[in-house]
C-alpha cells in the first residue's frame, strides 16, 4: 500500500466531511456527546473534570497572582481534561494553566547560550586537529561491512556509533557549521536525513534481514543528549521493530494512523505540504506534540524542518524527533502483514522544554501515570495549520 495514495484517498474523502469547530480542547471535551463526532469516540475518550474548588486566603492569593497572573476564579476553580486514546491505551491530563506556573527562562538567548558552551568546552566533532572527531575524519568507526557516508560536499558523514544503542547504530553528524540544533539550514537538515537513509540502504547489503528502522533526533540538554553538537541516530535491526511501532502495529488497527489523520482533520488540526499530512496530537505525550506522514524520508524532512522553523518562533528550543520507517519503506516490499497499512514514514516531535530551564518537563506521573500537559493541543494544531497548511 503506497503511502501517496492513502493521503490522495484521504484528502478526497475530507472533502465530503464537515470540519468541526471547535477553538480548545475543553470546548471539544463539552461536545463529545454530539452526533457528528462519532469518529472521534471511536479512538478517543475526551472528558472534562471539576476539580474540588482551592480555598485561599488574601496571602495565598497574592502569591498566587503574581505567578499565574490570571483572574481568582480560574485559580480556584480549575478544569482538568482527560484525553485517553483507546487504542493506544495512554492518556494526556491537559491543563493550561500550568504554563503559567513557571516564570519564563531569563538570561541569554537560547541560541547564545549553545555558542557560549562550545567556546568554554570546546566540541569534539567541531574539532578539526587530530583529537577531534571532525567529519573530515571519517573511519574512526565501522560497523564491520557497512562503509561510511559522506555527503558530496564531505560536510556531513554518518558512520557507527561506538556506544551502541541497537543492532545497527550510526551517527549522522556535520562540520562545525551544523554545531547548534537550532541554525541547522534546510538544506543541512535534509542531507543528514538522506544521509540516514543511505546509511539504512548500506547495512542492508550486509545484512538483508534488518528492515526495521528509525532515524531519531534528540535536540538539546533537555532531550537527554549527552553530545552538545547536532547529530541523528539511526538505528536498526532484525528481529522486530522498537517498542512504540510494535505496541501499536499490534494492538491497533492496520489503517491507524490514517484513522488518526482522518480525526485530526475533521477537528482541523491538521495540515498538508505536498503529499505530506501533519496533525497536532489531542492526546499529547508532551508539550508541541505533532504526528506526521510521509511517503518519503525526504519528503518528510523538509516538512518537519518547516514545523520545527514555526515551533521555534513560539519558544521551542529542545525537542525529540523520530522518523519510523515502514519494513514496506525499507525492503519494497510488504514483508511484515503488521505493518501493511502503515504510511511509508511515521514522524514524531514532542517540545522537551527550554534549555535555559532548570526544571524537567518529565517527572514521575510521565513515567507512572499520565502524561500532564499545558500546551492545548486544538489552539497549536489551528496555528500550525494557519502556518503551513
Amino acid at each position: 500500500m503506497d503511502c501517496t495514495v492513502n493521503l490522495k484517498e484521504n484528502e478526497t474523502a475530507s472533502r465530503s466531511r464537515q470540519e468541526v469547530k471547535v477553538e480548545t480542547i475543553a470546548e471539544l471535551a463539552t461536545l463529545m456527546g454530539e452526533d457528528g463526532l462519532q469518529k472521534v469516540r471511536d479512538l478517543y475518550d475526551i472528558s472534562i473534570a471539576d476539580s474540588p474548588p482551592i480555598e485561599m486566603n488574601e496571602r495565598a492569593w497574592a502569591d498566587t497572582h503574581r505567578i499565574l497572573r490570571i483572574p481568582r476564579e480560574d485559580v480556584e476553580e480549575q478544569k482538568i481534561i482527560s484525553v485517553y486514546n483507546r487504542t493506544l491505551f495512554n492518556e494526556a491530563l491537559i491543563n493550561p494553566i500550568r504554563r503559567r506556573r513557571i516564570a519564563p527562562p531569563s538570561g541569554p538567548k537560547a541560541t547564545d547560550l549553545i555558542e557560549q558552551e562550545r567556546a568554554i568546552n570546546g566540541c569534539r566533532f567541531c574539532d578539526k586537529g587530530e583529537c577531534g572527531w571532525h567529519v573530515k575524519h571519517l573511519g574512526l568507526w565501522k560497523e564491520k561491512g557497512i562503509d561510511d557516508v559522506r555527503s558530496g560536499d564531505g560536510r556531513i558523514g554518518a558512520w557507527a556509533n561506538f556506544a551502541r544503542q541497537a543492532q545497527i547504530n550510526a551517527l549522522v553528524i556535520g562540520d562545525e557549521k551544523t554545531h547548534s540544533h537550532l541554525d541547522l539550514g534546510l538544506s543541512d537538515w535534509t542531507a543528514s536525513f538522506v544521509l540516514g537513509e543511505e546509511y539504512i540502504k548500506r547495512a542492508r547489503k550486509q545484512n538483508r534481514e534488518a528492515r526495521f528502522f528509525m532515524i531519531i533526533m534528540n535536540a538539546g540538554i533537555k532531550s537527554a543528549s549527552t553530545v552538545p553538537h547536532s547529530h541523528l541516530q539511526v538505528v536498526g535491526r532484525e528481529s522486530r521493530h522498537f517498542a512504540y511501532p510494535e505496541f501499536i502495529a499490534n494492538v491497533g488497527p492496520k489503517d491507524y494512523w490514517l484513522r488518526a489523520a482522518a480525526i485530526h482533520e475533521e477537528l482541523g488540526l491538521a495540515g498538508r505540504k505536498g503529499e505530506c499530512l501533519f496533525w497536532a496530537n489531542i492526546c499529547p505525550t508532551k508539550e508541541n506534540d505533532i504526528c506526521a506522514i510521509s511517503p518519503t524520508l525526504h519528503a518528510g524532512a523538509e516538512l518537519m524542518h518547516a514545523l520545527l522553523e514555526t515551533l521555534k518562533k513560539e519558544g521551542t528550543n529542545s525537542w525529540s524527533l523520530a522518523a519510523i520507517l515502514s519494513p514496506r519503506y525499507v525492503t519494497g516490499c510488504d514483508s511484515d502483514e503488521r505493518f501493511s497499512g502503515w504510511p511509508n514514514v511515521v514522524w514524531r516531535l514532542v517540545d522537551r522544554g527550554d534549555i535555559r530551564a532548570r526544571h524537567s518537563d518529565w517527572g514521575c506521573l510521565e513515567l507512572f501515570g499520565s502524561s500532564v500537559v499545558a500546551t492545548d493541543p486544538i489552539v497549536l494544531g489551528r496555528l500550525l495549520k494557519s502556518r503551513l497548511g
